[in-house]
């Protein structure tokens, strides 16, 4: 009788790995990825899109061009790949070793007459880490006007209801840009960092460094301003 509780108590612990592994295999298919992706478009009536998508669940997701509809704009990534480890399935954290977007486009489409508002929650049902996202040509469009940023670099952690913007640097019209934040998921949404803008090709060359702290609605700066003289 032992002998055969135990044969049984085998079986289904065989049978339970075999279905687990068979879930895994089929997850980390390309057209279970597809299916994922064609489910998401439906479910947001067509206001995300992906085209020319390639990959699979565990490895990651590259794509020829990503399409996120809003009321009032349009916003496009383009030639994307981003690359995360499998072990989101166990530890609960998106761990993404590879973030790489040429470029990305965001039209204005209509103006909106409502004030901005603070978001309801900042929070993620996961965890994320993600050492360095790189981002090649940022463009807005508005009225007929673009503004254009170049070389975007990102470096994030979101753990413990708290954002971590450990690295952020972007090449701007007015110069280059570095800032490292922390910011609380949740309301009021406390924030404190550094940020430094400096601008080394202008006929007069200049620094900004300031560290902020408050909360999202109400933003407190103290730095200094520096000029330099170019002939020197």
């Amino acid at each position: 009788m032992r002998a055969r509780l135990l044969k049984v108590l085998l079986w289904f612990v065989v049978l339970s790995m075999a279905m687990v592994l068979g879930v895994m295999w089929f997850a980390g298919r390309e057209w279970t990825l597809q299916y994922a992706l064609g489910e998401l478009t439906s479910r947001t009536d067509g206001q995300v899109n992906v085209i020319g998508a390639r990959g699979g669940l565990y490895e990651g997701l590259t794509f020829d061009r990503l399409e996120i509809r809003r009321p009032d704009q349009l916003i496009v990534l383009e030639q994307g790949v981003i690359l995360w480890e499998p072990a989101l399935f166990l530890s609960k954290t998106l761990h993404v070793k590879q973030a790489n977007i040429a470029r990305i486009t965001v039209e204005i489409t209509k103006k909106s007459a409502a004030p901005a508002q603070e978001p309801a929650s900042l929070e993620l049902p996961i965890n994320l880490v993600m050492p360095l996202a790189k981002v090649g040509v940022i463009e807005i469009r508005d009225a007929g006007k673009t503004t254009r940023f170049t070389s975007l670099e990102l470096g994030v952690q979101y753990v413990s209801k708290r954002w971590q913007l450990e690295r952020v640097a972007i090449g701007t019209p007015w110069g280059v840009a570095k800032a490292a934040l922390a910011l609380d998921a949740t309301r009021p949404f406390a924030v404190m960092g550094d940020i430094a803008f400096a601008q080394e090709s202008a006929e007069t060359p200049y620094r900004i460094a300031a560290a902020i702290s408050g909360k999202l609605a109400d933003i407190g700066i103290a730095g200094n301003f520096s000029v330099r003289d170019a002939s020197n």
